[in-house]
């Protein structure tokens, strides 16, 4: 049954486990801020990989636009030599080669238009995505002020819940406290104290001894599960 000291070590125990709350939420927090900061840098780096797309495609398109310029001037240089020579063999060649810069050109300007939709499509593309990740930046960096400020919220809380822990302390006999200590250090999670339900500790959910189970009803006396090592009580 719970007497005096176990109520008091049952407050003490949820005054621990507000804090530990707290500090849960504290130790998250900049991890979940982290978090939203590298999203910030993908958004970041898709941004510039779009617009580096477009520029590369028009680095290809000024490259193509050269390569019709160099054609047009040898396509020039070949037909002011026809107008030089005196052999038909010679002229024929000429025409011949002409004929070949004149269909390479027609495949360049062919490829140069292709590729013009192609950077009109992929700038359209980058335009949409600057918006869309431009939201979502803001929107990263509006849960990243919030976080803060539950931080400092969350320091408020901590102070005021450890203080609460400090009064619940005193109010347990120093022995009773020492115990309590211990326990924490051997259970291997929370809670630290625990009924027995059903003879069984619902801390491990293992039968406890009849020693046990007698001890836990003995007003002011503290009785421990074999198992686990909690602090039981009826």
């Amino acid at each position: 049954m719970q007497d005096q000291v176990t109520e008091k070590l049952l407050k003490l125990q949820e005054c621990d486990a507000k804090c530990d709350r707290i500090k849960d939420q504290l130790r998250r927090i900049p991890i979940e801020v982290k978090d939203f900061e590298n999203r910030i840098g993908a958004e970041d780096a898709a941004m510039v990989a779009a617009h580096n797309a477009v520029k590369l495609l028009e680095v290809r398109r000024r490259d193509l636009e050269t390569e019709v310029g160099v054609a047009e001037e040898q396509a020039n240089r070949y037909k002011n030599q026809q107008l030089l020579v005196k052999k038909n063999e010679e002229y024929r060649a000429l025409t011949h080669e002409i004929s070949t810069i004149a269909d390479h050109i027609g495949e360049l300007e062919d490829a140069e238009l292709e590729l013009m939709l192609e950077i009109d499509q992929c700038r359209e593309n980058a335009e949409t995505a600057d918006s869309r990740h431009r939201t979502d930046i803001e929107d990263f960096r509006r849960h990243i002020e919030l976080r803060k400020a539950h931080h400092l919220e969350f320091e408020s809380q901590l102070a005021d819940a450890e203080s609460d822990v400090q009064e619940a302390a005193l109010e347990v006999e120093e022995k009773t406290r020492k115990l309590y200590t211990y326990v924490k250090t051997v259970a291997k999670r929370a809670p630290y104290v625990v009924a027995i339900e059903d003879h069984k500790c619902t801390g491990c959910h293992l039968r406890v001894s009849t020693d046990v189970e007698v001890s836990a009803k003995t007003i002011g006396e503290l009785a421990r599960c074999t198992h686990c090592g909690r602090i039981v009580y009826y």
